[in-house]
């Protein structure tokens, strides 16, 4: 029981700094944004 504490913690603590950089990392540099197509993964360039 403490492990899937410990994890869920973790988890949410990564969410919420990533929820924190992404808007500032987003407009420093481009990113790629990936989606499915059928069956093939395509991903392309945004700024």
């Amino acid at each position: 029981m403490k492990k899937a504490k410990a994890l869920l913690f973790v988890s949410v603590v990564t969410a919420a700094a990533f929820a924190a950089l992404a808007p500032g990392m987003a407009q420093a540099h481009p990113h790629q944004v990936c989606h499915w197509d059928h069956h093939h993964r395509v991903c392309h360039w945004v700024r």
